[in-house]
């Protein structure tokens, strides 16, 4: 079972994992 607001973060670590290679030299 996961806690309210479970989706809404692994949704954010997907975003912050394509921001990095976006912002990757």
């Amino acid at each position: 079972e996961h806690w309210p607001g479970y989706h809404f973060l692994e949704e954010t670590q997907e975003i912050m994992k394509k921001i990095r290679i976006l912002v990757k030299p």
